[in-house]
């Protein structure tokens, strides 16, 4: 089986079960009418990444601009849907299956940013709520042109990236602070695989290399915090620790909620 399609497989799995636990959780509260939370949200996103078998490393680091939303169907139990904008990174990738071997340092590409998730939710305690979430994110590269530089001749690189990205996991929020402000611990289960497809032509010289990534790291701890400014205003932010062989990924993401 592919490497995709484990990652697939094994997010399909772990939706299910979260699915299954979530059930009674969300039977736990009172029917009541439909709400809508609408939000703009950004995420520093900072992944080391394996390819070429698992042999070399590198970084993918990304800026994620979306518009999102939550969907509350009854009480604890919501469906959230974001699109938006991603520049992402894939600094120290290195193409040898072309006529002239490229590392590629060109920056940030655009891309297209479309991302799925549920939650169930419900009050453990007077002081704590327990939430199941799983979500799915993909990332659709728009395509780069590069010029390629101290070759006798003239020379020319088109290159393309995507990548897509799975989340699962428990979060606990704390209710006891005053001021409206409820900080909370997520683990997750989260696995980033894509690919970059470069194109190189030089003169009369042409070729394609496909090069595969894979996420290191598939434990995730975010340490965040939502804060309640108005009952229609709220900020939420998280910072994001992913533990891997050799080091430790750290990122980050911030957003401005609307409750309808």
């Amino acid at each position: 089986m592919s490497r995709t399609g484990k990652h697939v497989w094994t997010a399909a799995g772990w939706t299910a079960l979260f699915l299954f636990l979530s059930a009674p959780l969300a039977a736990q509260q009172g029917p009541e009418g439909l709400s809508v939370k609408a939000g703009v949200g950004m995420e520093y996103l900072n992944r080391t990444v394996s390819w070429d078998e698992n042999a070399f490393t590198s970084g993918l680091k990304g800026i994620l601009l979306a518009f999102q939303a939550e969907v509350e169907a009854r009480p604890g139990l919501s469906a959230c849907f974001q699109a938006g904008y991603a520049l992402s990174d894939f600094g120290g990738l290195v193409f040898r299956g072309l006529p002239f071997s490229v590392e590629y340092q060109a920056g940030a590409t655009g891309g297209l940013l479309l991302g799925a998730g549920i939650k169930a939710r419900a009050s453990a305690s007077p002081s704590f709520d327990i939430e199941i979430a799983a979500s799915f994110d993909a990332c659709f590269g728009f395509p780069g042109e590069w010029a390629l530089e101290g070759l006798a001749v003239e020379g020319s690189l088109d290159g393309r990236s995507s990548w897509m990205r799975i989340a699962a996991g428990p979060v606990v929020w704390y209710k006891g602070l005053s001021y409206y402000v409820y900080p909370f611990v997520r683990v997750q289960y989260t696995a980033l695989w894509g690919s970059f497809r470069m194109t190189e032509t030089v003169a009369s010289l042409g070729g394609t290399e496909k090069k595969a990534v894979s996420g290191r790291g598939l434990v995730a701890v975010s340490l965040g915090a939502l804060s309640e400014i108005t009952e229609a205003i709220g900020l939420k932010a998280e910072v994001t620790a992913i533990p891997r062989s050799g080091g430790l990924d750290i990122g980050a993401s911030g957003r401005v909620v609307f409750s309808f």
